[in-house]
């Protein structure tokens, strides 16, 4: 195998490989393929430095990488960060219906957790009816932010970033988990001997 120097051939070194993640390290994971045709490859899929990294499990039945992607929203859309002003009646029912339509805008790539940057629970944001409820992409942001004013939160939405000019992110996804960076490189290796 020719080594791939470009995305277009890495994309096509993936394409649409079932496999594993056999060693994840912090600019590096390596992979090994399982092809429909019985064939395997392996690689070192390396990334930049501060990637955004998810991993789940170390199996996945397709890999891709993606340009535009539910997970690369914050990367091509303006950010917004969104604060309420009262408290709701029922905390738990309010809280669900933002989890749920976090889940509906990213098509379940992303939960409230990862718009809340170490915050307090949700919850007690709510029911103290002040604060900072999550920074998000202005799509997510809107999705939640009718939930609010039914729940009469009084949600103020404060604008923080625009988005970037031209979006040079990635997102390489391998199965449920994935990387996103600016830059992708593959180093083939050696398949190991023995069944995958």
């Amino acid at each position: 195998m020719t080594t791939p120097s470009s995305t277009a051939d890495l994309e096509a070194w993936l394409d649409g490989a079932s496999g594993r993640v056999v060693l994840r390290q912090a600019t590096y994971w390596d992979v090994e393929l399982s092809r429909p045709d019985g064939s395997r490859d392996a690689g070192r899929i390396h990334f930049g430095r501060g990637a955004d990294r998810r991993f789940v499990e170390a199996t996945f039945a397709l890999a891709a990488l993606h340009t535009t992607h539910p997970v690369l929203l914050e990367h091509v859309e303006a950010s917004a960060t969104l604060f309420v002003a009262a408290p709701v009646d029922d905390v738990e029912a309010v809280a669900g219906a933002i989890a749920v339509a976090i889940h509906t805008a990213t098509s379940g790539w992303r939960t409230l957790t990862d718009y809340r940057d170490r915050q307090p629970p949700v919850e007690t944001v709510l029911r103290a009816g002040f604060g900072h409820v999550m920074t998000a992409a202005h799509s997510v942001v809107d999705a939640v932010m009718p939930i609010l004013e039914r729940a009469g939160a009084v949600p103020h939405l404060v604008d923080t970033s625009g988005p970037e000019a031209t979006c040079h992110h990635r997102v390489l996804v391998l199965g449920a988990s994935y990387i996103i960076s600016t830059t992708f490189r593959l180093e083939p290796r050696s398949v190991p001997r023995g069944p995958s």
